[in-house]
């Protein structure tokens, strides 16, 4: 389960979970279904893997809404 709201993101594994803050998240990378939040620091890796094909409809709008968020928290995209 991933949770993900204007300041961070929360992913959820059974009884496990990471919440990252976006401001920790330094870039995104995708390789095939394994969808990597490169964090800043010394902080580790979070990694979530698309049980699914790698075009999968909801990975895809995962991804999009993760970027838009991402976007948002450096304050790309604002007009003044």
């Amino acid at each position: 389960v991933i949770e993900l709201d204007a300041e961070s993101i929360t992913i959820r594994r059974g009884s496990h979970h990471r919440s990252l803050q976006l401001t920790d998240i330094k870039n995104v990378s995708l390789d095939g279904t394994r969808l990597t939040l490169h964090t800043k620091a010394s902080m580790e890796d979070a990694i979530m893997i698309n049980p699914r094909r790698a075009n999968d409809p909801s990975f895809r709008s995962l991804i999009s809404a993760l970027s838009q968020r991402l976007d948002a928290s450096r304050g790309y995209g604002r007009t003044r």
